[in-house]
C-alpha cells in the first residue's frame, strides 16, 4: 500500500540524503545530522531503506482513517435533522452537548 502513495517533501530529503549515505559521499553520522534525527534513528531509518526502498520512508499509517475518529455520518444526520439553522461553532457545541457526539479536543 505504502508503494502507491505520493512521498512529501520530507520524505523526499530523506531519500535523497540516505541515496547519498548509500553511494558513499556522506556518511550515516552526517545524515543523521541533515536530518535533524539521532544516530540510532538514522541506522534504523537506513536499515529499512536498504531493505524496502522508498517504501520505508513512507509512515505505515499514511491513507488510513484515524481510529479516534467521530463517526461522520451519525454526527451530519444529527446536525441535519436538529441544528440546521446553528453556525458550526455553535453546532459543534450542541453536537458534544446533546448529543455526546465530541469533535476534535
Amino acid at each position: 500500500m505504502a508503494g502507491k502513495l505520493a512521498m512529501g517533501q520530507k520524505e523526499l530529503l530523506r531519500g535523497k540524503v540516505l541515496e547519498q549515505v548509500k553511494t558513499g559521499p556522506l556518511t550515516l553520522k552526517e545524515a543523521a545530522l541533515r536530518l535533524k534525527i539521532s544516530c540510532r534513528q538514522a541506522k534504523r531509518l537506513y536499515r529499512a531503506y536498504r531493505e524496502q526502498g522508498d517504501a520505508a520512508l513512507i509512515h505505515g499509517n499514511r491513507g488510513r482513517r484515524s481510529n479516534n475518529r467521530t463517526a461522520e455520518e451519525w454526527a451530519l444526520a444529527a446536525y441535519r435533522e436538529r441544528y440546521t439553522g446553528f453556525g458550526p461553532t455553535f453546532a459543534a457545541e450542541k453536537l458534544a452537548e446533546v448529543e455526546g457526539i465530541a469533535g476534535r479536543p
